[in-house]
């Protein structure tokens, strides 16, 4: 793993934000529910519309800041993998190219094709999928656990 080192130093701080908006975005996702029950117990049993106007508001700013966070984990997660794909495929066709002629003759043509794009690519979506879904379960697992003891 240590040939990954260089891309971490490179897209480390974009990944740390990807993290942090994932974060972010688990958050708001874990405040719906409790903003809901306090609306209903403190508001629609009582009939006080301004209380459930209150929380309305606060749900619907909630709500924008979680669709802003996952907005920018999307563009954010999508910009480092593409880059990182890239310079991956850069990194590995300039080996190709430096293969001497009797390593060459060992590999199919076809299967250096096939490392330069496919598993590239594969790797490629695991980081994007590691930035967006893979992040969120384990926060969300963690905040909802947290979050129920708490309530």
């Amino acid at each position: 793993m240590h040939y990954l080192r260089k891309y971490l130093s490179k897209y480390g701080l974009l990944f740390t934000l990807s993290l942090a908006l994932v974060a972010l975005e688990g958050v708001c996702d874990l405040l719906l529910p409790t903003l809901m029950s306090h609306m209903i117990d403190r508001g629609v049993l009582t009939g006080e519309l301004n209380v459930v106007a209150h929380y309305g508001i606060w749900m619907l700013a909630i709500t924008a800041a979680g669709a802003l966070s996952a907005l920018g984990r999307n563009v954010v997660s999508s910009r480092v993998s593409q880059r990182f794909g890239a310079d991956l495929r850069g990194e590995l066709f300039r080996r190709v190219q430096y293969l001497s002629l009797r390593d060459a003759d060992r590999f199919d043509r076809a299967s250096l094709v096939t490392r330069l794009t496919n598993d590239v690519t594969q790797v490629q979506n695991f980081a994007n999928g590691m930035m967006r879904i893979f992040a969120k379960a384990p926060l969300l697992c963690i905040g909802g656990t947290f979050h129920g003891r708490s309530a």
